[in-house]
């Protein structure tokens, strides 16, 4: 067991002392902290007031569509007297959305039009936008009251209690289920990061002169045992890091 014990101490000191295994151990916090910044970065910084013309064959969306606080719409009519690249050409940077005449049975061809790709923001703006002017005049159509209609939906939440030899307690089925999946992504990840580790270690100590010192002195059950461990221990070391160095972070952001 104290060879063992050497194997473990070994890989262990051999593995946290390399310049690659501290690079992804603090480097880490820092890309996932920028994967989820620098879009809300972006975001931020390239937001801007969006003018969206509105060309509205079927009358239905005249003055109806409520500016946002990064769209505005101006309405030219069913005819505007300037054809549409005209309109780009005099309005850089805007967005032409184009209604023809459909019935509200089935509303398509509803089109923007620009010189550039719209946002996805924008893109679901103008979206639930016109949607919910349609359901408006559906609801309308069919002669319902909107109120009545709002008064049938129902939201209902179920309180869970676990019983237990200690009594009752709240239980939180998100909860259960987050962290469920959290843990079965650690295990993934910790599999699929140091699983392949214990077999690139065998294939290391055979193409060095240490696994003759080694298999003349300490039996393989032992070696296995200390490469397994030794790495296994190499990465919880990992894992407590990533969490202290994640909770540092969110502490200091929070103060900002």
């Amino acid at each position: 067991m104290n060879k063992a014990l050497l194997i473990i101490k070994r890989e262990y000191l051999t593995r946290v002392r390399k310049r690659t295994f501290l690079l992804i151990t603090f480097l880490s916090p820092l890309l996932f902290a920028l994967i989820f910044i620098v879009p809300i970065l972006i975001s931020e910084l390239t937001s801007s007031e969006n003018s969206v013309y509105v060309i509205d064959k079927s009358g239905y969306f005249e003055d109806q569509l409520p500016d946002r606080e990064n769209v505005r719409y101006n309405y030219l009519g069913k005819a505007p007297g300037k054809g549409t690249e005209t309109l780009l050409q005099d309005n850089p940077s805007s967005f032409i959305l184009k209604i023809p005449d459909f019935s509200l049975d089935s509303p398509k061809d509803i089109k923007i039009i620009s010189d550039k790709n719209p946002s996805m923001s924008l893109t679901n703006d103008l979206e639930n936008a016109i949607e919910k002017r349609l359901k408006d005049l559906k609801i309308k159509k069919a002669g319902v009251d909107k109120s009545t209609l709002e008064s049938l939906n129902v939201n209902i939440n179920l309180d869970s209690v676990i019983l237990s030899e200690e009594g009752t307690r709240e239980g939180s089925t998100a909860v259960a289920s987050i962290v469920s999946f959290a843990g079965g992504f650690l295990i993934y990840i910790f599999i699929s990061l140091y699983g392949g580790q214990v077999t690139t270690g065998v294939h290391e100590e055979k193409s060095s002169r240490i696994v003759e010192i080694l298999v003349s002195s300490v039996r393989p059950f032992q070696m296995m045992l200390g490469k397994i461990v030794g790495i296994a221990m190499v990465g919880l070391t990992q894992f407590l890091l990533w969490i202290t160095l994640t909770m540092v972070i969110i502490g200091i952001s929070s103060i900002f």
